[in-house]
């Protein structure tokens, strides 16, 4: 099975991720911006290939994050979202099952957690607005994969690890 965790910075999800590995013995594997050009032919060699040998996978952060990022700060979309769509079914087979878990904060908190983890600040509307996209493609991977959502606001980050 593959858990993709999904959210934006400082949600906890990196936190949640390790948690859930140590807890249930699955591998943990980070997603970071795309090496490439080619977002969905990256993405689909991760899913189908690359982490195939495992039998579960947590994934912090997957296809999703960068459909959302790309639209923020990298000037567009990254794919089609007929290909985001392919990308969720992909996964889904590839790992005889897929748990979106969305880890959701309220703006304030993010921004907090960006502060306290000394980095770059965006401004509050950068991060409502990303708050936003999560939102509405969390909202639509409903109708393609089985999701969870995560309230992370009362996580503890620091003793969580």
């Amino acid at each position: 099975m593959l858990i993709l965790i999904e959210g934006a910075d400082n949600t906890g999800k990196t936190t949640l991720a390790k948690m859930l590995c140590s807890q249930i013995g699955a591998y943990y594997h980070h997603c970071g911006k795309p090496q490439t050009e080619y977002v969905f032919e990256e993405y689909e060699h991760l899913y189908t290939d690359k982490l195939r040998d495992y039998e579960n996978v947590v994934m912090d952060r997957g296809h999703i994050g960068e459909y959302v990022y790309s639209q923020l700060w990298r000037g567009g979309l990254s794919m089609e979202p007929d290909q985001f769509s392919i990308l969720t079914a992909v996964a889904e087979s590839s790992f005889r099952g897929l748990l979106v878990v969305h880890a959701k904060s309220p703006v304030d908190i993010i921004i907090e957690r960006c502060r306290k983890n000394g980095e770059e600040l965006l401004q509050e509307d950068q991060v409502g607005r990303c708050v936003e996209l999560f939102d509405e493609i969390i909202l639509e991977t409903q109708k393609e994969a089985s999701v969870f959502l995560y309230d992370s606001s009362k996580m503890l980050t620091s003793e969580a690890v």
